[in-house]
């Protein structure tokens, strides 16, 4: 019987420091998901919250594969929406990043730069199927327009977002 309890404890050991490791490599996820989910929220504080709404819409619009009518939704009201040349190449830069990249799944906010009142950047992370794409969107908030986007970037450089320490 002694041998039997023996055995069993030992079992009991073993599994004990099988599973503890498992334990603590998910408290140590779940530590460092929650500060980089706070700073998201938190680098979105002063900003309104029809820009992040508009861009959030814009990606939505293009996860449907719908790449103009996403930027025709973004721009709308801008005057950047006039610059033909311009607008057509982030079409077709968008659209080549989808061959590339895959289908855009959905988008998380990084942070954003408050130049002014006036003037604000938003940096997002794209999430394609294959491989992260970076966006960069500068509104401005025109006396007689509102609030407008005045500049549109993307690039697969989504290494940028981390700083050297």
């Amino acid at each position: 019987m002694d041998i039997l309890k023996n055995r069993m404890n030992i079992f009991k050991l073993m599994m004990i420091l099988l599973v503890l490791p498992l334990m603590t490599m998910q408290a140590q996820t779940d530590e460092t998901a929650a500060p980089r989910l706070q700073k998201s929220q938190a680098q979105f504080v002063n900003v309104p919250k029809e820009l992040p709404t508009r861009v959030e819409k814009f990606f939505s619009i293009l996860h449907e594969n719908s790449v103009q009518k996403a930027f025709d939704a973004l721009l709308e009201g801008s005057l950047m929406k006039n610059r033909e040349e311009q607008v057509a190449k982030l079409v077709e830069q968008t659209k080549q990043a989808i061959v590339l990249y895959g289908k855009s799944e959905n988008c998380e906010p990084v942070s954003s730069e408050v130049a002014s009142p006036s003037l604000i950047r938003l940096r997002y992370i794209g999430l394609n199927q294959n491989f992260p794409m970076r966006w960069i969107f500068t509104f401005y908030n025109s006396p007689r327009f509102g609030w407008v986007v005045v500049n549109v970037k993307l690039d697969d450089m989504s290494e940028y977002f981390f700083t050297d320490e």
